[in-house]
């Protein structure tokens, strides 16, 4: 508000020029500056810098040098400082990464190495790294560093997006843990169709209920449902319904609440993987022929060989309990190899007649089981689907003031909706035009 007279005032005389505010507009002016005092607050730990203490800040950069790709087995504090000092008095040597990380991740080793004098970091900085050597047997010798760059000071912005980044995949991972704490059946669904599987599922399958769905990965998404009773029931459902035949790829029945953190990916981690989930039970397994389904299917193979390795019997055509693991969860961004995912699993048992369902071999008319050829093509569980999910909005037979009526079927052929409109919609007759013949059923 005190700003606004001025402002008029500089209206009101447009060829004069640029009018200075008056001194009422200074709380204004103020105000717009805090931010970027704020922001030189944030880099400078929180007080305003000197011109003094930016210069010696400046001075440290410019005598210290990055040293990268370091020998685990050789870098030191005091071989590092050995190896730099022909350059110059070394002031000081920080080493990190020798340590294992989080969760027995072993990090890339590092080192900053400060000089007395920029003319010494200088002199580091053009000379070239250490070559590698070879021992008297013939073996490659790693050398002790293999990088040497500037050590550039921490970008305020990508602090803040990294910090950012952590932020989401902690509130990922969270996610992932709650929806696994509730979980008794995972379904591979293709994402175009999530949706429409969604709302058939929410309380129309055995009182089923959708807990959450996952992001899209290759045109698949995991849709975690909580099953209050029967689990291998919804998922025998689910297959049997020829509405969902392009929506479902796979169902994994999975114990709630026993997600494990694994990397399938290495040996080790695949023998820790079975080690604590399907050897740990044993008694429920037994000597049976089992069938692994692992989601992604990439390491099935893998799986397999090490639980046959462990004395699991696995038998994929013939089998009576099934083997489910899928990731629900996948760790990403900078530092997260080797953490592998977020895996639930479950021992169930099986008939190989209802439980594998190979989608690639039923085709777009209906073939592969289910129907028969009744139905002539898709487009009748289209109608049918859509019809029903009417009447379950608006409660019971919401057509039914329909039935009886003269139908048109324009673009019909082969006569998927024509049969549909004649013997489940009650059509007295339906017009069917299509330049192409009708099939013959």
């Amino acid at each position: 508000r005190p700003f606004l007279p001025s402002f008029k005032k500089m209206a009101s005389f447009p060829r004069r020029g640029f009018q200075p505010p008056s001194t009422t507009a200074l709380p204004l002016l103020i105000l717009l500056l805090l931010p970027a005092v704020a922001e030189s607050l944030s880099t400078t730990g929180g007080s305003m810098a000197s011109p003094a203490a930016l210069a010696a800040a400046a001075d440290n950069d410019r005598r210290r040098v990055f040293v990268g790709n370091l020998d685990p087995s050789a870098a030191t504090a005091r071989s590092l400082r050995d190896a730099f000092a022909r350059h110059g008095a070394v002031s000081d040597v920080t080493v990190h990464g020798l340590d294992d990380g989080p969760a027995g991740r072993t990090r890339r080793p590092f080192a900053f190495v400060t000089y007395d004098s920029p003319e010494s970091a200088a002199s580091a900085l053009a000379a070239p790294p250490p070559p590698a050597t070879r021992d008297g047997d013939g073996r490659q010798v790693r050398p002790l560093y293999g990088t040497v760059q500037r050590a550039t000071p921490p970008d305020p912005a990508r602090r803040r997006r990294g910090n950012a980044a952590r932020a989401r995949e902690a509130e990922a991972v969270a996610s992932a843990n709650e929806w696994a704490r509730r979980t008794d059946l995972v379904v591979q669904a293709q994402t175009t169709h999530v949706d429409r599987l969604v709302g058939h599922i929410d309380g129309r399958v055995g009182g089923a209920e959708v807990v959450g769905v996952t992001g899209a990965r290759n045109n698949c998404s995991l849709v975690m449902v909580s099953c209050p009773s029967d689990r291998t029931g919804v998922a025998r459902g689910l297959y049997a319904d020829v509405t969902l035949r392009r929506a479902v790829n796979k169902t994994y029945p999975v114990f709630r609440g026993r997600a494990v953190q694994s990397d399938l990916s290495t040996e080790g981690g695949r023998l820790e993987f079975l080690r604590s989930t399907f050897l740990s039970e044993g008694e429920s397994i037994g000597g049976s022929p089992c069938r692994m389904q692992i989601y992604p299917p990439r390491h099935t193979i893998a799986l397999a060989e090490a639980a046959e390795g462990e004395g699991l019997a696995v038998n994929p055509k013939r089998f009576d309990t099934m083997l489910s693991a899928v990731e629900v969860h996948r760790h990403g961004g900078r530092g997260s190899d080797g953490i592998g995912g977020l895996y639930m699993w479950g021992v169930t048992e099986a008939d190989p007649e209802r439980d594998v369902v190979d989608m690639n071999l039923v085709d777009e008319d209906g073939g592969g089981g289910g129907g028969g050829g009744d139905e002539v093509c898709r487009a009748y569980y289209k109608l049918r689907e859509a019809v029903e999910a009417y009447e379950a909005a608006h409660g019971g037979d919401g057509l039914g003031g329909l039935r009886g009526c003269v139908g048109l079927d324009a673009g019909s052929a082969p006569g998927g909706w024509t049969r549909y409109l004649l013997e489940r919609f009650g059509c007295n007759v339906v017009h069917s035009v299509d330049p192409a013949e009708l099939d013959p059923s």
